[in-house]
């Protein structure tokens, strides 16, 4: 008896660490402080969170992923907000500078201009799988179109390459992304 009872307080103990270490890894994403006190600007960005339609991004199988991140940046009186998307696949998507990013927000076309990747590609060693290529674009929006996307209830995403595009949506972690970007640095 006392070893039955030793085992399932054991494999209790067991289910609440997975349960934990697997919470753990769903966390929302943090957010990267960085202040430069040489130019007096500081840039609060959130960690990439993947878009919904990735196709398991280091897999065999996987063509690409796509992933956003969002940044304030702040010098004195001065707040700028961009969109990043971040583009990891097999084949380069070359992201051209203009309106390379499109999102249909509860079915409005609402274009993001850039600069496109050409400054922020690398190609990046991944273990068993060969290499993976690896694009930013930096994309500014205005703090009425962060507040469309977070009240959205549906999102579509498009990302214009060089030869190709790829085309993802929001899935309901991406919208709780932004509403929470939303309350803690636009709505100040």
């Amino acid at each position: 008896m006392a070893l039955a009872l030793l085992n399932t307080d054991f494999f209790n103990t067991l289910i609440i660490l997975i349960f934990s270490i697997f919470l753990g890894c769903a966390t929302i994403p943090k957010v990267e402080i960085i202040e430069d006190k040489f130019d007096n600007h500081v840039i609060y960005r959130k960690d990439f969170i993947a878009l919904g339609g990735n196709s398991g991004f280091l897999s065999h199988s996987a063509i690409s992923h796509v992933r956003l991140a969002l940044q304030k940046f702040v010098k004195s009186d001065i707040i700028v907000y961009h969109l990043i998307v971040r583009y990891g696949g097999e084949n380069w998507l070359f992201i051209p500078s203009g309106e390379s990013l499109v999102m249909l927000i509860d079915g409005e076309r609402k274009g993001f201009s850039g600069d496109g990747s050409e400054r922020h590609r690398e190609v990046v060693p991944v273990y068993g799988a060969g290499v993976v290529v690896i694009e930013k674009a930096w994309y500014e929006i205005s703090p009425d179109d962060l507040i469309k996307i977070a009240n959205a209830r549906e999102v579509k995403v498009k990302i214009t390459g060089g030869t190709y595009f790829l085309e993802r949506y929001f899935t309901e972690e991406n919208f709780e992304y932004f509403v929470r970007f939303v309350k803690d640095y636009v709505k100040k």
